[in-house]
């Protein structure tokens, strides 16, 4: 639950332009997904999230991290579809 409501809220504040905050609400999304009881779909979910974000301030290095941690945990739920989503953002940065 905390994990969900900390991403929804980084949606709010990401759609109000408030970044900075949108990135906080993902990075503690992905950190309480991520955990090895955690939800991994919606750790994936949280982490491309926040790389968008970071690539909109202009991050971009930061967001290729925070990509490549969403295949991972997209990847370990089995979840293909966020899989290629991320994968085709990824390689779209390039």
């Amino acid at each position: 639950p905390a994990a969900r409501l900390a991403n929804g809220l980084g949606l709010l504040d990401y759609a109000e332009g408030n970044l900075a905050q949108a990135q906080e609400r993902f990075r503690q999304a992905a950190r309480y997904a991520s955990r090895p009881t955690g939800d991994p779909a919606l750790g994936a979910e949280a982490y491309g999230h926040l790389a968008n974000t970071l690539r909109r301030v202009g991050n971009p290095d930061e967001a290729e991290r925070a990509y490549r941690e969403s295949l991972a945990l997209a990847k370990r739920a089995g979840d293909s579809e966020a899989y290629g989503r991320q994968l085709r953002t990824l390689t779209a940065m390039y």
